[in-house]
């Protein structure tokens, strides 16, 4: 009997197993079912989120995911019992994201004002 070969990378089946098995380990399993479920649906996340030295801001990751779940809510094939649950998540991570815009636009410190440029005043012993 010809050995039974992994559907994802050609690798051997382990002997006596069943005839339904299909992968080889629970590692192929899962690398197949998130490429059948459309890996190109899942949002690249933002400049600077790779491993090098730039820095993420938690908008961005909120700006992501409210993305990723814009398209969740528009899939023809999202359950209908899933769409109350995304649509909430997605309120609740739009007023986030306007909390921290609005907090920006409060903080001085945001626009560029830094405590090291600021310049204290002479100190007069007499007014004390």
């Amino acid at each position: 009997m010809p050995m039974r070969r992994c559907a994802l990378c050609g690798g051997a089946l382990p002997k006596n197993s069943s005839g339904k098995r299909r992968y080889c380990s629970d590692n192929c399993r899962k690398l197949a079912s998130k490429r059948r479920w459309g890996a190109a649906t899942v949002s690249s996340p933002p400049a600077g989120a790779g491993g090098d030295d730039t820095e993420v801001s938690y908008a961005d990751l909120l700006r992501v995911s409210l993305d990723a779940l814009r398209r969740a809510v528009q899939d023809p094939d999202t359950p209908a019992q899933a769409i109350a649950a995304l649509t909430k998540q997605m309120l609740a991570v739009g007023k986030e994201i306007n909390a921290l815009e609005e907090e920006a636009r409060a903080d001085p410190l945001a626009e560029g004002v830094r405590a090291d440029d600021a310049r204290d005043e002479s100190f007069d012993p007499g007014t004390v």
